[in-house]
């Protein structure tokens, strides 16, 4: 019983310190120089524990968002080849060049073809922005932590991890866009919010955030379903437990009228083609 409550009380404890991520100042999303390999992201089944029939990832549980194939490295040759044209008409060309120079330095543990790039006017201001994204796995590795009693396969998807727009014409990184290594989901509609969803379908955390100013600034507040089936609410310190109707009408609210953009994303080396 007293392993039973820990592991309950750590689970729980994920969920309250990761709602507050989006709002931190530190930008945790990858960057060139990080030292993220594809062996970090990338392992074989592990086996998961559970005390309880809804605590952890299930196989199947990411059947309703969109998956992606975990792609294969680009060889040295090819790699070396990829040469981005910088300009100085295009900010946005030199952030993408500088990606690739550092993995073409970085050494064959690193994998390129994790991350791909798109563009949009997410705030509306007539300026496309630079939107990159990385495969990752979905729900975070945290959630394939050992427990007993059930398998696992990691499944992968293709997230927003940052975002780059024009500021006196020189390209800077939007703050607070972070996406947390537990998100299996974001969204971006077409009036400018970004939805970004945690852990797993049966388990959501969901934060909303908009673009002011070069700035991602929550909407609303970070919402969650726990393992015993509760739902919260949480601003900051500011917690409460709220009636799943109230879940349900909060999202209905926030994303009222607004539709998802399709983004289309490309591989890094096709940038600028």
């Amino acid at each position: 019983m007293k392993n039973k409550l820990l592991i309950l009380s750590v689970i729980f404890l994920m969920f309250l310190t990761s709602c507050s991520k989006i709002s931190d100042d530190e930008h945790t999303a990858f960057e060139p120089n990080s030292t993220v390999k594809e062996s970090d992201i990338r392992s074989e089944t592990k086996i998961v524990r559970v005390t309880e029939p809804n605590t952890v990832r299930l196989n199947g549980d990411y059947d309703s968002v969109p998956t992606v194939t975990f792609p294969q490295k680009l060889s040295s040759e090819e790699l070396d080849s990829i040469v981005i044209p910088v300009s100085a008409d295009d900010p946005y060309s030199a952030i993408v060049a500088s990606k690739i120079d550092w993995y073409k330095q970085a050494g064959p543990e690193y994998n390129s073809e994790l991350m791909r790039y798109t563009l949009y006017d997410i705030n509306g201001d007539g300026t496309d922005e630079l939107i990159i994204g990385r495969i990752e796995v979905l729900g975070g590795t945290s959630v394939y932590d050992e427990y007993e009693g059930v398998s696992a396969d990691f499944v992968y998807g293709l997230l927003m991890s940052e975002v780059f727009t024009i500021q006196n014409g020189k390209a800077v990184r939007v703050q607070r866009s972070t996406l947390s290594p537990d998100a299996y989901e974001n969204v971006l509609f077409d009036n400018g919010i970004l939805k970004v969803v945690r852990l797993t379908p049966r388990n959501p955390r969901i934060t909303y955030a908009k673009m002011v100013n070069g700035v991602f600034e929550l909407v609303g507040d970070c919402i969650y379903k726990t393992f015993d089936g509760k739902y919260y609410y949480r601003n900051g310190s500011d917690t409460g437990e709220i009636t799943e109707e109230e879940f349900n009408r909060r999202i209905a609210e926030i994303e009222d009228g607004a539709h998802p953009v399709e983004l289309e994303w490309k591989h890094l080396q096709d940038y600028g083609k």
